[in-house]
């Protein structure tokens, strides 16, 4: 297409481009509106500065100026971006767009008062440019209803290499996990050549296996009679100390009914209900159980019952550590001789793994 008028824009938008001093349409342009006036849902890729904004913004206004108005709060269009400066620059250019249409456009980042975005929400917007924070504060307060959502555009210029650190279940370690992006890098950051982050990522991650590997030696005690080496024999023995195991690890299943009646719980039939589906867990947990001994004492191999039976006596003993909270309240974690069947529901909940 050699104008924009070929591209079927209706008059009040290729009257707002000849005042931004557009020409002639870009190949992203050229080949994006037509799909994108037609309904279409798209996938568009091209370099900064090549009109991507334009490209995805006049059909949506061209669209939007057709379609009659429903619910005055109704956000019709949400354009998502990652980056504040970035929203911003695509809010004005729909308000320069969208000169001569109805079509009110409204902008919500962090960073700045949130009262006159909630203010600009209340009186109603056609569409939303934001960035994934503030959209999902806004959307929690209830300031955002996307019910009537006819357009969702992604700009997918990612602000670069995102790390974001991570917590293991077990609540003592943490690691990083690193999400390489197509991100414009400035040249003094590279590390390696254009094309080699995998290589690099790679060869990153092996030298930390390296380093972790080499702490295995760790747990290796030298004999030698000095003091110094006395105490780091005594320290490593209490590390390396095998895992001790005692009922209250395990929940104790085998208190919730008592416990349940004694407490009155059991004419609650929530409680009950959870009771009930806590004990047949339970009885199933103890039958896989047996099958992988039966199988062990056999010489045979245990098949997927002894990693079943790991997990479900994990979640049993969550489970169970939840019930007898919710049944023993504020006392739960009482020591004593007046607490819950003499601290024993205390060391249920202190042991049970979180």
């Amino acid at each position: 297409m050699n104008s924009f008028a070929d591209l079927g824009l209706i008059e009040p938008l290729l009257r707002a481009l000849a005042h931004e001093g557009y020409a002639t349409p870009t190949p992203i342009q050229n080949q994006a509106i037509p799909p994108l006036l037609a309904g279409r849902d798209l996938l568009g890729i091209a370099q900064t500065g090549t009109g991507k904004t334009a490209a995805f913004a006049l059909p949506v206004l061209q669209r939007l100026a057709a379609e009659p108005r429903g619910d005055a709060r109704a956000i019709r269009a949400l354009v998502l971006s990652p980056t504040r400066e970035l929203a911003a620059q695509i809010a004005e250019r729909f308000d320069a767009y969208g000169t001569g249409l109805s079509i009110k456009t409204t902008v919500i980042f962090g960073g700045v008062g949130i009262r006159p975005q909630m203010d600009a929400l209340r009186r109603g917007v056609d569409v939303l440019v934001a960035t994934p924070g503030r959209l999902l504060d806004l959307h929690s307060q209830g300031f955002v209803h996307l019910g009537h959502l006819s357009y969702f555009i992604l700009d997918m210029k990612q602000p670069g290499v995102t790390v974001q650190p991570l917590r293991q279940m077990n609540g003592h370690a943490s690691f990083n996990q690193v999400f390489i992006t197509d991100a414009l890098v400035p040249p003094e950051m590279l590390v390696a050549n254009v094309g080699d982050g995998w290589e690099v990522t790679t060869t990153t991650l092996m030298h930390e296996r390296r380093g972790a590997d080499g702490l295995r030696s760790w747990g290796q005690a030298t004999d030698r009679p000095e003091r110094i080496y006395q105490e780091e024999r005594a320290e490593i023995a209490t590390v390396m100390e095998p895992y001790k195991w005692y009922p209250q690890r395990a929940g104790r299943v085998d208190l919730l009914m008592p416990r349940a009646i004694e407490t009155g719980a059991i004419d609650d039939p929530v409680i009950r209900q959870d009771l009930a589906k806590l004990l047949t867990l339970a009885k199933s947990a103890e039958w896989t159980a047996r099958r992988a001994r039966a199988a062990q004492e056999q010489g045979r191999p245990q098949g997927p019952e002894g990693s079943l039976g790991k997990l479900a006596a994990s979640h049993i003993a969550r489970a169970a550590a939840h019930l007898h909270t919710t049944m023993s309240g504020a006392n739960a974690l009482l020591t004593g001789p007046d607490s819950p069947h003499n601290g024993t529901i205390a060391e249920i909940l202190v042991s049970v793994p979180a």
